[in-house]
């Protein structure tokens, strides 16, 4: 018992600092960027959600136009490694996400719904399907002269028991500001 455990644990280990890129050497990803990112108990043994908020020093309409193309998040999102929209009809769409994660959890996908909400430039999504447990989040833009001011969320669960749901927060966690930034560089060539 104590062996399956401590495999348990190294595994969970291994996944975290490996798989999605927590360094436990640097500093809290908030201090070191532009972005202030925030772990959110959501209590009951439910998943953390994280909420980040900074500036993407790209005009509102290219980031906008960035994060509406859910076929290109391939191209610009980190640990996504193929997206592709299923459906598009007025301010709902349909994208279905592959991510790029180590083995044991190759192959876990997901297809969300997204809600646009352009006249306030709010992006809300939720899982409709996929091999994880539950995935959704928003993205709310506003503008900040030449720049946009951001307010990201996501609320994840591999649905894996042998990953505490505390790792899955702080993994999310640290990956936010990298998001961030390819959001940024994305958005400035279009």
């Amino acid at each position: 018992m104590r062996n399956i455990l401590k495999r348990t644990v190294l595994l969970g280990l291994a996944f975290g600092v490996l798989g999605m890129g927590l360094n436990l050497t640097a500093p809290p990803a908030q201090s070191t960027s532009k972005i202030d990112v925030r772990l959110l108990d959501q209590g009951d043994g439910r998943p953390k959600t994280v909420k980040a908020v900074g500036l993407i020093n790209v005009p509102i309409a290219k980031v906008w136009k960035a994060l509406t193309n859910y076929a290109d998040y391939q191209k610009f999102m980190p640990k996504i490694a193929s997206s592709k929209l299923e459906a598009r009809k007025g301010n709902l769409a349909q994208a279905t996400l592959m991510l790029d994660v180590p083995w044991p959890f190759t192959g876990t996908w997901y297809t969300n719904k997204y809600v646009e909400t352009p006249s306030v430039h709010s992006i809300r999504w939720s899982m409709l399907k996929g091999s994880i447990k539950h995935n959704e989040g928003s993205w709310q833009l506003k503008a900040q002269g030449k720049a946009t001011y951001a307010t990201y969320t996501v609320t994840a669960d591999l649905g894996v028991p042998v990953i505490p749901k505390w790792m899955y927060g702080e993994v999310t966690k640290s990956t936010i500001p990298s998001i961030f930034e390819a959001v940024e560089k994305y958005s400035v060539r279009l």
